[in-house]
């Protein structure tokens, strides 16, 4: 009876285990132009592109708003703002972290 609820224990720990590891959401980059145009700043020595309402940090001509927070105008005008990532993880919470 006791080796029995071992086993069970140890199989639904593995399970839980493997289920959080290597399932991060692959990014997705896009050009992210509105009807064939794109509004692009550059503040505080990074480049931001207007997409949706709100400013993604602008990545080798891409920005991927399913990996960052999208900012107001008010916030990336502000000396030291860094863009927020969202970051997935754990039993299929999200939590948000600064990019470094």
């Amino acid at each position: 009876m006791k080796k029995s609820k071992s086993i069970v224990l140890c199989s639904v720990l593995a399970a839980a285990i493997s289920s959080c590891g290597g399932k991060e959401k692959q990014d997705d980059w896009i050009v992210g132009d509105e009807g064939g145009r794109t509004r692009d700043t550059t503040l505080n020595g990074q480049q931001y592109r207007h997409y949706g309402g709100f400013w993604y940090p602008l990545l080798l001509g891409r920005i991927s708003p399913a990996s960052y927070n999208g900012a107001t105008a008010a916030q990336i005008s502000r000396p030291g703002f860094t863009p927020t990532k969202i970051r997935t993880g754990g039993f299929g919470s999200s939590s948000r972290t600064v990019s470094g």
